[in-house]
C-alpha cells in the first residue's frame, strides 16, 4: 500500500478512508510506529497522536507508562483501560485528552497500539470510548490527579436475544423518554460516581457490571431507532427488503458520526438504514454529502419529538383489477380540495396496518386487504412534521363518502394531473417511475 495513501481530504469521505485503513491494520499485527505516522500522520512522540487527515485518533501504550503511575490494560469490566496524557501534575481535559473524548463527535474512531519493543508496538484494536474517570496516582512519589479512558472494541457483537420489533407503531414513544434519559446520564456520566468506585481499594477478581449495563443500553438504544423506524429505510423510504428470522423487518443501525456502529449516542445521530444505504454511507463515493443528508433526517425526526409535533400517519394505495389506482379529494382542513391517498394517523397502540385499515372503513367504507409495505415519506409542514407509511393493497365493497369531496381511479401515468397534498408527492413520482 502506497505511503500517504490516508492523506486527502475529509470531502472525499472519511468512511471511504476508514475502509481502507480497516483493510490495513490487523489485529494483533506488529507495527514500526514511525512507519504508522508516515501512513497516517500525527505526532510522533507521546501517547495520543492525533492525525488530522485521517479519521482516526492513535493511541499507544507501553509498560514505561507504570513509571508515571498507569496501569494500562484489560480490566474486569471487560473494557481496556487507557490512561491520557500528562506525565506531571494533575491531568487536563485539553488537547489529546479531550480529542479522545470527543471522538466520536468529530467522526473519529480510536486505533489502540501496545508496545512490545522500542518503537514497536502491536495493533490491538479499533477502540470506542465509553466514558472516563479519575483517579489520584502516586508517580515516582508524587501524588497527581489522572484521566483514565474506558475504551470498547468497535466491533463489539452485542449477544443475547435478537432486537425483535413490535408491530405497534408507538413502541418507539414509549421507549424514548426512557432512551433520553439513558443517554443523558452517559453524557454525564460520573467524574462523581465513577470516583468513588475507582479511587476505592477494588477487588479485581470480581467483575463489575458496568459492561454489562452498557450493552443493554446499548441495545435499547438501538431497539429505539429500529421502532422509530416503522420497517422503513429511514433515508431512501423503501420498505426492509426482508424480513428475519425472529420475523422483524430487517434494518440496520448506522452510528452517523462514527465508523463502528455501536454503542451510545444521541438518538438524533443514529438512523436505521436498508442494507443498501447503510453500505453507502460506510463506503459509498459520496458518503460525506451522505452523512449530511443523514443527519437532516434523523434530526428533522428527533426535534419534532422535541416539540410534539411528529404524527405517523398511513395511507392506502389501493388499486384495482386494472392496475388503476385510488385517489380521494380532501373535504376540509387546511389542504381541502387538495389530492390524497386516503389513510390517517395511528392511534396509540395500533399497528400501522390496523390503522390504516380502521381508517379506510371509516373514510370509504371500504374493506382492504392484501396489505403490501411501499414506501415511507417524511414531510415538515411548519406547525407540524409527518412520517407518512404507505401500502399498496385491494379493496372490497362500495366506496362511500364521509371524509371527502369525491375520488377518482386512475392510472399511474394520470395521478399527475391533480393536485396532490404535498407529503403524497413523493409517493405519486414512485408510482409513475
Amino acid at each position: 500500500m502506497a505511503l500517504g495513501v490516508f492523506r486527502i481530504s475529509s470531502n472525499n469521505g472519511a468512511d471511504m478512508v476508514f475502509a481502507a485503513i480497516l483493510s490495513h491494520f490487523k489485529q494483533g499485527q506488529v507495527y514500526v510506529r514511525r512507519l504508522v505516522h508516515d501512513m497516517l500522520g500525527g505526532q510522533e512522540q507521546g501517547g495520543i497522536s492525533t492525525p488530522r487527515a485521517a479519521p482516526v485518533i492513535l493511541l499507544f501504550s507501553t509498560e514505561q507508562g507504570t513509571d508515571y503511575g498507569y496501569h494500562d490494560g484489560w480490566k474486569p469490566d471487560g473494557l481496556y483501560h487507557y490512561t491520557g496524557e500528562g506525565q506531571s501534575g494533575d491531568m487536563q481535559m485539553i488537547r489529546g485528552n479531550r480529542a479522545v473524548r470527543d471522538h466520536q463527535k468529530h467522526g473519529k474512531v480510536l486505533m489502540l497500539f501496545e508496545g512490545i519493543g522500542p518503537g514497536v508496538y502491536r495493533f490491538s484494536s479499533f477502540m470506542n470510548c465509553i466514558d472516563y474517570y479519575e483517579k489520584n496516582t502516586d508517580a515516582l512519589g508524587v501524588e497527581r490527579r489522572t484521566i483514565v479512558f474506558r475504551l470498547m472494541p468497535v466491533n463489539t457483537i452485542i449477544t443475547g436475544e435478537p432486537l425483535k420489533q413490535s408491530e405497534v407503531a408507538t413502541t418507539f414513544l414509549d421507549l424514548r423518554p426512557s432512551v433520553l434519559s439513558m443517554v443523558e446520564s452517559s453524557a454525564a456520566h460520573t467524574k462523581n460516581a465513577l470516583l468513588s468506585v475507582f479511587d476505592a481499594p477494588r477487588d479485581f477478581n470480581h467483575k463489575d457490571d458496568s459492561r454489562s449495563d452498557y450493552d443493554q443500553h446499548a441495545r435499547m438504544l438501538q431497539r429505539y431507532i429500529l421502532e422509530r423506524a416503522h420497517g422503513f429505510c429511514e433515508l431512501c423510504g423503501r420498505p426492509a427488503p426482508f424480513v428475519g428470522a425472529d420475523g422483524s423487518p430487517y434494518l440496520e443501525v448506522h452510528y452517523i458520526n462514527s465508523p463502528g456502529d455501536y454503542g451510545l449516542s444521541e438518538p438524533r445521530s443514529v438512523i436505521a438504514l436498508c442494507p443498501s444505504c447503510h453500505r453507502e454511507a460506510h463506503y459509498g463515493a459520496h458518503s460525506a454529502d451522505m452523512a449530511e443528508r443523514l443527519s437532516t433526517t434523523a434530526a428533522n425526526v428527533e426535534n419534532s419529538l422535541d416539540k410534539g409535533v411528529l404524527k405517523t400517519v398511513t395511507a392506502a394505495i389501493i388499486r384495482d383489477d386494472r392496475g388503476r389506482v385510488l385517489a380521494a379529494q380532501r373535504a376540509r382542513g387546511e389542504f381541502a380540495g387538495g389530492w390524497e391517498f386516503p389513510g390517517g394517523q395511528v392511534k396509540r397502540g395500533e399497528t400501522l396496518k390496523e390503522c390504516l385499515v380502521r381508517e379506510i372503513s371509516e373514510e370509504l367504507s371500504l374493506e382492504i386487504q392484501g396489505l403490501a409495505s411501499y414506501m415511507k415519506v417524511d414531510h415538515d409542514y411548519k406547525t407540524f412534521f409527518i412520517r407518512l407509511c404507505s401500502f399498496t393493497c385491494q379493496a372490497k365493497g362500495a366506496v362511500s363518502l364521509h371524509d371527502h369531496l369525491r375520488v377518482a381511479w386512475m392510472g399511474p401515468d394520470d395521478l399527475a394531473s391533480l393536485e396532490w397534498v404535498p407529503a403524497d408527492r413523493e409517493i405519486v413520482k414512485a408510482l409513475r417511475r
